[in-house]
């Protein structure tokens, strides 16, 4: 808030005390704020009077959160440390849950709210880096699970709940404010990363891996990576999808993803390799794709580029060999190679055929996959749950184009 200013009506500070309370309450009932605000600032006596009236009122029945409280979100907003203090000073709840409003509806002329959440998650949401470390330091705290922010976030859009809950250090994370999430886990350490785990269904390290990548800013990720407390969960199972983090983030990234975009993701991947230990061998035994390979996740979308990433990186070529409770286990070469009957108007990709040829991807690369696969040991004679065949047997499957035409045969004598 500035500083004290001079008055400029003449005679205003001079009137009795009785008037200025009269003229008080009209411009409260009268909804002007910002009168009331420049009237407490001319002078130490007028001060006084008016600024009472500006941050304290009783609760209203349709209007139930109390002016210190508003005033304190005015401040956040603004990054005020002065308009913050006073509302304080004047009742304000540092950890009071609010709803934010951020616009109206123009077809029912009412106001929207767009989320309910504590004072630090609204700071938090808006990217107010000031307000953030004010309000912790004035003793803003973080509880689970009921103080988790709700509908303030849009990154689960498989859930069909009406409530999208959230934690604060989620909220930070995926609107991208790398210092602030920086800031919380300093802070609050094992407790911010408690939150998280109880209340949000990615794991914290994919909503950082999400970020990084829409944004294009591998940076954001490595800074998350430099926290042990994060790096431990590059290889962990996420009960809510079970997935551990690399198989989420090839997954989800194969689904509308042009080529720009997945030469980014090969540089994430080798992030997560080096910087944060990922592992590129077969999937744990609790993940949903137990016993599979990486490479699988990609293949299957056609992700050649990735595929040869991982493959750079010593990536797993076979899987572990499917059990009896193993489930729609295949191994890369089967998602090369599948069974004639999947192709029954086309040829597969890799086959060099005419219709091939205008592929985005050459077929003589990926021919070079399935050989470097073959030379890495993986086998040609392994079943998938799935196909219940072979590669070699998928291959044999497709007959012709893969007998000599009769110019390759060589000359017979008559």
């Amino acid at each position: 808030m500035s500083p004290i200013i001079r008055p400029t009506a003449q005679g205003c500070p001079n009137l009795p005390p009785e008037i200025h309370l009269m003229i008080s309450r009209f411009l409260k009932d009268d909804g002007r704020l910002d009168t009331l605000a420049v009237l407490s600032r001319s002078s130490n006596r007028l001060r006084s009077i008016y600024e009472p009236e500006l941050y304290r009122t009783a609760k209203h029945e349709n209007y139930p959160h109390c002016y210190p409280n508003e005033a304190l979100m005015w401040g956040i907003t603004n990054e005020s440390v002065p308009v913050m203090a006073q509302a304080k000073a004047y009742g304000a709840d540092i950890n009071a849950r609010v709803k934010g409003f951020h616009g109206k509806d123009i077809y029912h002329h009412m106001w929207l709210n767009y989320g309910l959440g504590t004072m630090l998650q609204h700071a938090v949401q808006k990217g107010r880096g000031p307000s953030v470390v004010w309000l912790i330091q004035e003793g803003a705290v973080i509880n689970t699970p009921d103080q988790a922010a709700v509908n303030m976030c849009e990154c689960d859009t498989t859930s069909e709940e009406l409530e999208h809950k959230c934690s604060t250090l989620h909220l930070a994370l995926c609107k991208g404010h790398s210092l602030i999430a920086q800031f919380i886990i300093d802070q609050f350490g094992r407790a911010a990363l408690e939150e998280s785990k109880n209340v949000d269904r990615p794991l914290i390290l994919q909503t950082a891996i999400k970020t990084a990548f829409f944004r294009k800013d591998i940076e954001f990720l490595s800074a998350m990576l430099e926290y042990p407390s994060v790096c431990n969960l590059v290889n962990m199972v996420n009960p809510h999808d079970g997935q551990i983090v690399l198989e989420a983030t090839l997954s989800d990234s194969n689904l509308g993803l042009d080529f720009i975009l997945r030469d980014f993701l090969n540089r994430i991947i080798e992030v997560l390799v080096h910087e944060g230990g990922a592992s590129l061998g077969p999937y744990p035994a609790e993940s949903r794709s137990a016993g599979q390979s990486p490479l699988v996740t990609v293949l299957k979308w056609g992700n050649y580029e990735t595929a040869q990433q991982l493959l750079r990186l010593g990536c797993d070529t076979q899987g572990l060999p499917p059990t009896q409770e193993t489930q729609n286990w295949s191994s890369p070469l089967h998602c090369l190679i599948p069974p004639a009957s999947d192709y029954r108007a086309e040829d597969p990709e890799w086959m060099d055929t005419l219709e091939n040829r205008h592929y985005e991807y050459p077929t003589r690369s990926i021919q070079e996959i399935i050989e470097t696969l073959v030379r890495s040991g993986a086998s040609l004679m392994i079943k998938a749950t799935l196909f219940n065949s072979t590669p070699l047997e998928n291959a044999i499957s497709h007959g012709a184009h893969f007998s000599p035409s009769r110019a390759e045969l060589p000359p017979t004598s008559c």
